[in-house]
């Protein structure tokens, strides 16, 4: 199966977006060719994870409940401008986390292959609207970890 990750520089932001219903991207992403064309293969209903950088954990799975805005900038959710919003429909809250350590050691596809974590779930903001392919144990983990 396909999980989306949307990577957040800190929890405020992420706590910001989930309690607004939305998520989208930096400007600069938001501007990018590429990433506009990925960002519109992401279909309603996909599922998504967030990862805070700064605490280097995931929280808040998700169900992706509209398409990418391509013309749209939000400006009343984040303290800075963001691009190519889209609605989340929250399976949990970021008061559940998991650390990207316990990722490393815990998740299925890791034990299974030996890659490293962040072969399987790409976090880096380059990599924004480009699923990562995870097993169905992996999203039973994730679920189990993070949802409510």
């Amino acid at each position: 199966m396909q999980i989306y990750v949307f990577s957040s520089n800190n929890l405020t932001n992420i706590w910001a977006g989930v309690g607004a219903g939305m998520w989208a991207v930096s400007l600069k992403l938001a501007k990018n060719k590429g990433t506009i064309t990925k960002s519109q293969r992401m279909q309603i209903g996909s599922v998504g994870v967030l990862y805070c950088s700064e605490t280097e954990e995931f929280t808040t799975p998700f169900l992706v409940k509209s398409l990418p805005d391509t013309k749209k900038e939000i400006s009343h959710v984040w303290d800075k401008n963001w691009g190519l919003p889209f609605k989340i429909a929250p399976l949990g809250s970021p008061i559940k986390r998991l650390s990207k350590n316990v990722v490393a050691k815990e998740l299925p596809s890791v034990t299974s292959s030996g890659k490293n974590w962040n072969k399987i779930l790409y976090v880096q903001p380059n990599f924004s609207f480009q699923p990562s392919t995870i097993s169905t144990e992996d999203w039973a983990f994730i679920y189990a970890s993070l949802c409510d």
